[in-house]
């Protein structure tokens, strides 16, 4: 059974603008504890058009290009009759004691979904065309109106935020 362990700092993540617009700590990064190790996780200041921050989860010693370009299984063509059968064959020889048998219970279990579920072409998403001046302007003054709006949250600030955020995202809706 994989643990999995919390990489959060006490930083919130959350920022409520209804009532008095206040700060929670409401997300999570969860990370299997053969990883947390090589894991780093930072909250930023950007909303990006949400009323949550964004949280950067960073993997020391991971090259991006490999994660850019992995495929991942394909549920929706998964052939399920066939992935139970072959877990049913496969794992019928395991004790309930699964601490001494996980890697074998793992490995058969990958094997039957290899067999039952085919995996998706890598894709690498294309680079934005819509990435303009007037874009890069709104984002910077939305950002201005959220730090003068973090400290103290007064209600002429909120408001000035929530015009900066619309205007931004209005921006970026006709640029696309």
């Amino acid at each position: 059974m994989t643990m999995y362990v919390i990489l959060n700092t006490t930083v919130p993540t959350h920022f409520c603008l209804t009532g008095q617009a206040s700060w929670s700590l409401l997300d999570l990064t969860l990370v299997s504890n053969s990883l947390a190790s090589h894991c780093s996780s930072t909250v930023t200041n950007d909303l990006l058009s949400s009323d949550h921050s964004v949280i950067i989860t960073e993997i020391k010693n991971c090259s991006p290009e490999t994660a850019l370009f992995r495929s991942t299984w394909n549920c929706t063509k998964a052939n399920w009759p066939l992935s139970s059968e072959i877990c049913d064959t496969t794992l019928r020889a395991f004790s309930v004691n699964f601490s001494h048998s996980y890697q074998p219970f793992e490995t058969s279990i990958l094997e039957a979904a290899s067999l039952a579920i085919p995996k998706t072409k890598p894709w690498h998403k294309p680079s934005v065309l819509w990435w303009t001046n007037d874009r890069d302007i709104a984002i910077k003054h939305k950002k201005h109106a959220f730090l003068r709006m973090k400290p103290m949250r007064p209600t002429t600030d909120i408001i000035i935020f929530k015009r900066c955020r619309a205007k931004a995202w209005r921006i970026i809706l006709d640029a696309k």
